[in-house]
């Protein structure tokens, strides 16, 4: 059923944040507002979604799935592929970068991500991610 019913503009910053990443304490908010707000500006968020390869918005997750967003290292990207929501694109994209992380891997080309932790991930996370993704398509 698609609501025709406006959400009060002074609420749309709120409702667009809950909508991206999830509800906030305190936004005031309604669970029937977010619902309501995913079917009258979900695909317009949607289309206009920038985030990372291989992730959906928090009410994507809620609203059209049905489950919470998957949390973890390739979680996300694994899901979608399990759900079969990985666009052609992010396909390519990530069997790419996989391929390309390959021929620098062992290599002083090598890249890795610097995080708190230490120097990690990078190439190595690249063909990982690809791994996982490949192996849910053969299923």
């Amino acid at each position: 059923m698609t609501r025709t019913r406006a959400i009060p503009a002074e609420k749309r910053f709120e409702l667009d944040l809950a909508l991206l990443i999830g509800p906030v304490e305190g936004d005031g908010l309604t669970d029937e507002e977010m619902e309501a707000g995913w079917e009258i500006y979900g695909d317009e968020l949607m289309r206009d979604y920038r985030g990372l390869l291989g992730t959906r918005l928090w009410g994507w997750w809620r609203f059209v799935v049905g489950e919470e967003a998957p949390r973890g290292k390739f979680a996300e990207p694994t899901r979608l592929a399990e759900l079969g929501q990985l666009t052609d694109e992010e396909i390519a994209v990530i069997a790419e970068r996989a391929n390309e992380a390959r021929t620098r891997i062992g290599t002083d080309a090598q890249r890795g991500t610097l995080t708190a932790a230490g120097w990690t991930g990078g190439d190595l996370d690249d063909v990982e991610l690809w791994g996982r993704i490949e192996e849910v398509m053969k299923r």
